[in-house]
């Protein structure tokens, strides 16, 4: 799905386009709330099924980097809820061959 979805953005993006996306933080989540993981699906609620598929920066880059597309920067964010934790920012750019 992942992989699907960053080609389907490269293919909808002029040559040197920006996409830019985010995810939750895997290493904050299994940092802060361990007990709420299985592998890298987090489960934010108690009795529920529902889950937040969780990454790390080098995970991001390789989805970039086989879609095709160059990396421009990924780095940690705030959120604007601080309790919230952290996200992964990726900035891509659609390669000129």
């Amino acid at each position: 799905m992942k992989s699907r979805y960053l080609s389907e953005c490269k293919r909808v993006l002029k040559t040197g386009g920006l996409l830019s996306f985010s995810t939750h933080d895997y290493n904050y989540l299994k940092e802060n709330h361990p007990n709420c993981l299985k592998g890298h699906n987090f489960f934010p609620y108690a009795k529920g099924d529902i889950y937040w598929e969780s990454f790390e920066a080098n995970d991001l880059i390789q989805f970039a980097n086989k879609a095709g597309m160059e990396v421009i920067l990924c780095e940690k964010g705030k959120i604007y809820i601080p309790e919230d934790g952290t996200v992964l920012h990726c900035l891509c750019s659609k390669r000129v061959w």
